[in-house]
């Protein structure tokens, strides 16, 4: 989800473009829930566990460390994309929110 304003670095792994990007901001899936007769019973931040996995998975990948990957669904680009991803959330502009919602 979008936090914050600014420019993200291309390509990351949901698209290699920013006119193909449309993150929205957690206001935005709490609305477009609302919209579809949900309501949210749980929210949480994942910030920081994305940043702690992102900078695991690297390191793992720089070693040479072999292991499950989404690599052959990201193609060659798969280190840019994570490393731009993860850039992204250091700098606050993206993060993870966990929604947990139901229908009444």
């Amino acid at each position: 989800m979008r936090l914050a304003p600014g420019e993200l670095t291309f390509p990351v792994p949901w698209a290699s473009a920013p006119e193909a990007s449309f993150l929205g901001g957690p206001e935005d899936y709490r609305q477009a829930l609302a919209a579809a007769g949900f309501e949210i019973t749980a929210e949480r931040d994942r910030l920081a566990f994305a940043i702690d996995f992102f900078a695991r998975l690297r390191a793992r990948l720089e070693a040479g460390q072999a292991g499950p990957s989404l690599a052959p669904v990201m193609g060659e680009t798969f280190r840019e994309k994570l490393a731009n991803m993860q850039a992204g959330l250091v700098a606050g502009s993206i993060a993870p929110v966990e929604m947990i919602a139901r229908k009444p």
